[in-house]
């Protein structure tokens, strides 16, 4: 009950979510960047932060809006996934 009054408001939801997701995403780029100086995390992780942020603009157009984010969500999750394998294959967890 709780949260109903939260999840009401999808657009209010979704931008505050964005704005939790960009500067994790941005401090895991940068320390992913540091420790494996690869830039291919980084941009998957910058092309799903993108994509979330086109999600959002699409203003009530559902299909389009899902179709970006999970566009969004797997290009976040491939960046973690590479990086994480580097640290992996480097002995670094």
């Amino acid at each position: 009950p709780m949260l109903g009054g939260i999840l009401e408001h999808g657009a209010v939801l979704h931008i505050g979510l964005f704005l939790l997701v960009i500067p994790v995403a941005a401090i895991a780029m940068f320390e992913g960047w540091q420790r494996h100086r690869l830039l291919g995390p980084a941009l998957f992780a910058a092309t799903g932060c993108a994509l979330l942020l086109a999600a959002i603009m699409t203003h009530g157009d559902e299909v389009t809006e899902t179709a970006l984010t999970v566009a969004g969500s797997l290009c976040l999750i491939t960046g973690h996934v590479v990086n994480w394998s580097r640290s992996v294959a480097s002995g670094n967890r």
